[in-house]
């Protein structure tokens, strides 16, 4: 079990953590601890970074999947378009995951992978995926794992000189 005491932001490891100075913008307090020691730092990507750039989310896609699958099938979503996951279980489909959908509409990684294009395709990467690739070249940033279903930063770090080696399975992991 891990303990926290919160007057230094000690954790039961003996490794303290530093609390930013009181009237110091925590901004401030992380530029400088990042340009204190470059590659120290890890950044986390979620969807809101893709955001601006008008990627939707894993959940919004399955929404539009199944307004696809509703339409081709010429069903009436009628109070269910705003939800249309309740129409999908209500059909008796089970639980509208995104792996499952794509699963059971596209057969093959080929055919995801296209049935997928017209979401993430179209999008370029924002001030802030070039802004964080800045950071990756410079080396201040050396790792960055994201849930993101687009390629945004990959395509930044590529515009920004460096080659992203990107690990999508546990298999890709070298020992």
């Amino acid at each position: 079990m891990t303990t926290h005491d919160t007057s230094t932001d000690k954790v039961s490891n003996n490794v303290a953590l530093p609390i930013p100075t009181a009237g110091v913008d925590n901004r401030v307090a992380l530029a400088m601890g990042v340009q204190a020691a470059p590659g120290a730092y890890a950044v986390l990507l979620g969807s809101g970074i893709s955001r601006a750039a008008n990627v939707p989310t894993a959940w919004e896609v399955v929404q539009d999947l199944i307004r696809k699958v509703a339409a081709a099938e010429n069903a009436d979503l009628g109070s269910f378009d705003d939800a249309p996951e309740r129409w999908w279980e209500q059909q008796g489909r089970g639980e509208p995951r995104y792996d499952t959908l794509l699963e059971r509409l596209a057969s093959t990684e080929a055919a995801r992978q296209r049935l997928l294009a017209g979401y993430f395709e179209s999008a370029e990467p924002t001030t802030a995926h070039h802004e964080l690739a800045r950071h990756v070249a410079a080396g201040r940033v050396r790792l960055i794992l994201t849930t993101n279903l687009d390629r945004l930063m990959e395509r930044a770090l590529d515009q920004a000189g460096v080659v992203p080696q990107v690990i999508a399975a546990a298999e890709q992991l070298k020992r």
